[in-house]
């Protein structure tokens, strides 16, 4: 409850009496005492639903949704990859991706493998030769539905690849088979441009997307961290760079789309860097692509 204050006033009066001054005084404190407004005020609330729609789904990776929220829709998630030079990467929070250890199909020689790992100065490195990538992802550690996914990224230089951080929230097969992809940067080097888009695919064929944009081309995304963002809200998505929103993505009665409130499984994070696809030049030189941080902030629409 509100906390108020109590202040009191006197009348003075000379009385002859002493019994006729102790009434009057005990009077005068009683009419004269007020109430202050209160100086408490109520903070309105940080936590603001972001729902757009009048309904939106509460519970993650279950085809009925429940009114209870779970852990993977309100836990964050952050990692700093702090640890010493060579060590791999915490694995309760990341397994491996590719052909064979959860992608759908093979792209971008991807290889399985455990050549991901720290470098001793708090960043993870995700390697990549002319021959083959490599990548990692959270499925089966964390996902989430509602909120904001972020990572701190320099990009290789070396021509040739294509460095990625984006979150798939399903297998692409059976129940699964409508699968929401959502890219908050992929780079094409030496192209110095970063594309924020989104895709939703039926098993290997993708029935709608994004058009594709090449943003910050003025931007040298190898010389130093860019924070890449994108905050997901039910029937709306908003693409970041560097904090500065560059793409708002909202649900349409055209659209396929794979995502709350239609789809409420929950969105798992891959970094990955591939080789590019033809007809771009094979790389020459091996590359790496170094991660910062990766941090989620749920939101309360989950």
């Amino acid at each position: 409850m509100p906390t108020r204050r109590m202040v009191s006033g006197r009348r003075g009066g000379r009385a002859v009496l002493l019994l006729a001054a102790l009434v009057l005084c005990v009077s005068a404190v009683a009419a004269g005492t007020t109430l202050l407004p209160t100086t408490s005020t109520p903070l309105p609330t940080t936590s603001t639903p972001l729902a757009t729609t009048s309904t939106a789904p509460s519970h993650v990776g279950l085809p009925a949704p429940s009114p209870a929220r779970t852990a993977a829709a309100t836990r964050g998630f952050v990692d700093e990859f702090n640890g010493v030079s060579g060590a791999r990467p915490n694995p309760a929070k990341w397994v491996d991706y590719g052909p064979k250890c959860g992608a759908y199909v093979s792209w971008g020689k991807i290889r399985c493998g455990t050549s991901e790992h720290l470098d001793g100065r708090g960043h993870l490195v995700i390697p990549a030769t002319p021959s083959g990538g490599s990548a990692l992802q959270t499925k089966g550690r964390y996902g989430f539905t509602y909120g904001t996914m972020s990572a701190w990224i320099k990009m290789p230089s070396e021509s040739g690849y294509w460095a990625a951080f984006w979150a798939l929230n399903g297998n692409q097969t059976g129940s699964e088979s409508r699968t929401g992809e959502i890219d908050a940067t992929e780079v094409y080097t030496p192209r110095t441009g970063t594309h924020q888009d989104a895709h939703v695919w039926e098993g290997q064929h993708e029935v709608w997307g994004t058009s594709d944009l090449e943003r910050t081309t003025g931007a040298d995304l190898t010389t130093r961290f860019h924070k890449y963002s994108v905050d997901i809200e039910p029937g709306r998505m908003t693409f970041f760079f560097d904090d500065v929103p560059i793409r708002v993505v909202k649900r349409s009665s055209s659209a396929r789309w794979a995502w709350g409130p239609e789809v409420t499984r929950p969105n798992f994070l891959i970094l990955d860097l591939a080789i590019r696809r033809a007809p771009a030049p094979p790389p020459s030189a091996s590359a790496s692509m170094l991660v910062d941080r990766v941090q989620v902030i749920p939101s309360g629409s989950g």
